[in-house]
């Protein structure tokens, strides 16, 4: 278990980076081929980066984002929907 969560610490820079490219470049299901935040999420950034659940609870605590995006707002709403989704679970 200890070394389970010691990779965590040592990956957590990375997967928190991998999530802010997925937001930036999946923000909008409108503009995807998915129906569903959810569906995208899973496509485009679980499987593709084999994330786990422990990974997605790192992606769901962030609360500060260092980007700079003209569509923030919308980019921040999609988070909010993924935090939403894993906080139902």
């Amino acid at each position: 278990m200890r070394f389970a969560e010691e990779i965590h610490q040592k990956t957590k820079a990375s997967i928190e980076q991998a999530y802010k490219v997925f937001l930036i470049e999946n923000y909008s299901v409108e503009d995807s081929p998915y129906s569903s935040v959810e569906e995208m999420l899973s496509e485009e950034f679980i499987r593709k980066h084999y994330i786990s659940e422990k990974d997605m609870q790192i992606c769901c605590s962030l609360n500060e984002f260092d980007i700079q995006h003209d569509d923030m707002e919308e980019i921040l709403k999609t988070h909010n929907d993924i935090r939403t989704l894993y906080l139902q679970e």
